[in-house]
């Protein structure tokens, strides 16, 4: 799975679409969430990680993505799967210096989220 997240990077790394800075950082989370299982589904963790790579690039250059609906935001915190999500999307936060509006962390939470619920349902 690592060699087909960093060939993603890469070709959005060729096409100028993310910097040195943003593919490094993304490198980091594909190393964090590998080291915590193995067990991730490909096809969600293609997703997630192209989503940080542009969120991350548009952070940088300080743009941002609209923000999330309320009600949306309050049904995320009702999921079982949230404090797990929300510590892990901290942590990875933490390993680059880019500053993510609240709008692109808010979207972001809901890619971790939907990526814990997959897993979980996966090893069912």
């Amino acid at each position: 799975m690592k060699q087909t997240l960093m060939e993603r990077l890469e070709i959005l790394q060729s096409a100028n679409l993310i910097d040195e800075d943003v593919f490094s950082f993304c490198e980091k989370v594909v190393n964090y969430f590998l080291d915590q299982t193995s067990e991730w589904p490909q096809e969600n963790m293609e997703i997630f990680i192209t989503h940080l790579a542009m969120a991350a690039n548009r952070a940088k250059k300080g743009e941002a993505e609209g923000s999330l609906d309320d009600a949306i935001k309050e049904a995320l915190k009702q999921e079982d799967i949230y404090d797990e999500a929300k510590r892990m999307l901290d942590y990875i936060l933490k390993l680059t210096t880019i500053c993510f509006p609240e709008s692109e962390v808010d979207l972001l939470l809901v890619h971790v989220c939907t990526l814990c619920k997959a897993r979980r349902e996966s090893l069912k």
